[in-house]
């Protein structure tokens, strides 16, 4: 038996270790039963109900480290970060852990101290640094940028592999950080598809109850923090569209703040904003008609992997989405009910509703085998098992 332990560090109102992380070494596990994946969570969440409930559900061995956050929450946070290697230590030798698998940069700061001699297989999630130089105020030559880059420099170094979601991401770190690109393995963020599917009875059940029987609905579903998000250019795409189609409606799923203010008072009457569990997330897919993402091009975006387009897709939706996001261009390609938008285009706009406009034929089947292939749990399954199996 071969036992992985899995380390994050994730804010508040995070899903992705019971959305995405569990369901996913869940279905390592059955691919490989050699494999045993165990998790530690350090989380600015106290409570963690969601994830052991996800953790018994998958048969994965969870552990919650709350994140210190008095008398001053930078201060205290750090001071958990300080004393983290001491917990991934104990657990590491009580559980006889075989591999350690820090994802980001703060767990990989953790396991470095931890010094246990053991392979490491550091999740590098696309290209953390260079989001928050993109969308918050970590400045290139602050104290936290050089403090973080040399943990990644580190951590990548001395890896025995390193997992990214993009080949952009494994040329842009190998080359910055003058490691092989052999190190390198690309995984894919997947979704469990008998979860996400298309399912006439949900459709039928929200429509009637949020009274959507006729409507034609534009969803977006997943985060609008921070300005990477381009909410207001969703607004004006679903404003232009509703002038020539009068009787729809723009369903936003999102547990952000503020989203109320960013829309037009005359506007406010026709969008539906929900803060919905991740269980209830394809059904109110299922309840809509279009899909759409909108989000600002950058360096760092060209290495994520934009798990809300599997969504939109799995369930067989016309979708937006923007260029260059991760793979999306690849993903999109000679897609019939889909379209790429281009933030720097001056003809994005008319191209996007003219889209929307001509979505009379819809084929939910060819949409859904786009998602599959791209975004289905046992590919990402796969990509893991394929990654881990080169350890020996």
């Amino acid at each position: 038996m071969k036992k992985i332990l899995f380390i994050s560090w994730d804010g508040p109102e995070t899903s992705y270790m019971e959305g995405l992380f569990m369901p996913i070494f869940n279905e390592i596990q059955k691919q490989r039963e050699c494999i045993q994946f165990h998790c530690i969570q350090f989380s600015w969440d106290n409570n963690g109900k969601p994830q052991k409930e996800a953790a018994k559900k998958f048969n994965i061995a969870y552990t919650l480290v709350p994140i210190a956050r008095k008398p001053i929450a930078s201060l205290a946070s750090f001071y958990t970060l300080l004393r983290g290697h001491r917990i991934i230590k104990a657990y590491a030798k009580k559980h006889q852990i075989d591999i350690l698998m820090p994802r980001s940069n703060f767990p990989a700061f953790m396991v470095n101290r931890a010094n246990l001699r053991l392979p490491i297989v550091f999740d590098a999630d696309g290209l953390p640094i260079e989001e928050r130089i993109d969308f918050t105020d970590l400045r290139k030559k602050s104290f936290l940028c050089f403090f973080l880059k040399s943990i990644e420099k580190k951590t990548i170094t001395t890896s025995s592999l390193v997992l990214t979601r993009s080949d952009f991401a494994n040329k842009y770190l190998s080359e910055n950080y003058n490691v092989n690109s052999n190190k390198f393995f690309v995984v894919y963020n997947g979704r469990d598809k008998n979860f996400f599917k298309f399912n006439q009875i949900d459709r039928d059940k929200i429509r009637r109850k949020y009274n959507l029987k006729d409507k034609k609905i534009l969803v977006y579903c997943g985060s609008l923090d921070g300005n990477k998000y381009l909410l207001k250019e969703m607004i004006n795409v679903f404003h232009h569209f509703k002038l020539s189609n009068p009787n729809s409606k723009f369903l936003i799923l999102s547990g952000s703040k503020n989203i109320l203010e960013n829309i037009p008072n005359e506007l406010r009457k026709d969008f539906i904003i929900k803060n919905i569990r991740y269980n209830d997330v394809p059904k109110f897919l299922s309840a809509s008609d279009y899909s759409i993402g909108i989000i600002r091009n950058s360096l760092s975006m060209k290495a994520v992997s934009a798990v809300k387009l599997g969504e939109y897709l799995l369930i067989g939706l016309p979708v937006i989405f923007s260029r260059n996001i991760g793979d999306s261009s690849t993903v999109l390609d000679g897609l019939e009910n889909s379209i790429l938008y281009d933030v720097n285009s001056s003809c994005k706009l008319s191209k996007a509703v003219s889209f929307l406009q001509n979505q009379h034929s819809i084929n939910i089947k060819k949409n859904r085998e786009r998602g599959i292939k791209y975004y289905s749990l046992e590919k990402s399954a796969e990509s893991y098992v394929r990654a881990i199996e080169r350890i020996s």
